[in-house]
């Protein structure tokens, strides 16, 4: 939960002060990007089911975007592994001089390439770094996974973003 949404550089120097050893965080995040291509190459990011049938579905009445703070490289070869990168009209990644989320400077990006057209806009995030990124570019939230948690008889989300945003514990509660 505490690196879901975050950069590799922030997870690297977070993972740096864990850990006894004094490594360099440019080769904590090498042997990160090294392993990410090697696990998606073995099918170690699977979609879940569902997924592509909802992406395709939904392709056909809206425009979608990818806006994550991950690397362009590592989402073409996620989205070409499982065959949906057609599926996208944008791709609004994270570079090194980009600021990543929680601010929300890559989705007031994707609203431009988007034709700005905030009404419409709808963001599905699994983290709390992009649900606050979203919620701070004025775009509409749909959450799952680490993002909402139940804690104490209520959604941790819930009372933060308000009533209208749409929040699930899982993937499979949101595909049905």
């Amino acid at each position: 939960r505490d690196i879901s949404g975050n950069s590799a550089i922030e997870n690297a120097k977070k993972l740096q002060r864990l850990i006894e050893e004094n490594l360099d965080v440019e080769e904590i995040v090498s042997i990160k990007l090294s392993l990410d291509r090697e696990q998606l190459h073995e099918g170690f990011y699977p979609v879940i089911d569902g997924v592509c049938s909802t992406i395709e579905r939904m392709s056909k009445g809206y425009h979608l975007a990818v806006v994550t703070s991950i690397s362009e490289s590592v989402v073409r070869s996620h989205l070409a592994y499982h065959d949906l990168g057609r599926f996208f009209t944008e791709l609004i990644c994270a570079t090194p001089s980009t600021l990543k989320k929680p601010d929300p400077a890559l989705y007031l990006e994707a609203l431009k390439a988007c034709r700005g057209d905030y009404d419409n806009a709808i963001a599905i995030e699994d983290s709390a770094a992009g649900i606050a990124a979203a919620t701070a570019a004025n775009v509409r939230v749909i959450g799952f996974g680490d993002a909402v948690q139940y804690h104490q008889g209520h959604w941790h989300w819930l009372d933060r973003f308000g009533d209208g945003d749409r929040l699930f514990e899982t993937v499979e509660q949101f595909l049905i």
